[in-house]
């Protein structure tokens, strides 16, 4: 299922970012939570570009999909919540 604006993931994809959150959760507990630099990315099942944690919240904030954005390889803001991160073509 493609993703965008107006659409939630589906099962299989929120899973993912479940999974995704829980691996951002377990980076801060080792200490290497940082609300700017530290984040970590899922590229998303349909080729549409990747799922990362947005601007404005730490990794230990990160609990499922909806504290997620999903970005266009171009940077392009396609599903999510929050602001994508101004380090995104890192990605």
């Amino acid at each position: 299922m493609a993703t965008t604006l107006d659409t939630e993931p589906d099962a299989a994809v929120k899973d993912e970012l479940f999974e995704l959150a829980r691996a951002c959760r377990i980076f801060e507990i080792e200490g290497h939570g940082d609300r700017v630099f530290g984040h970590m990315a899922l590229r998303a099942p349909d080729g549409a570009g990747f799922w990362m944690k947005p601007s404005g919240i730490g990794l230990g904030e990160t609990h499922d999909w909806r504290d997620c954005v999903l970005l266009s390889f171009a940077g392009a803001k396609l599903a999510g919540g929050g602001r994508p991160p101004t380090e995104w073509p890192t990605h």
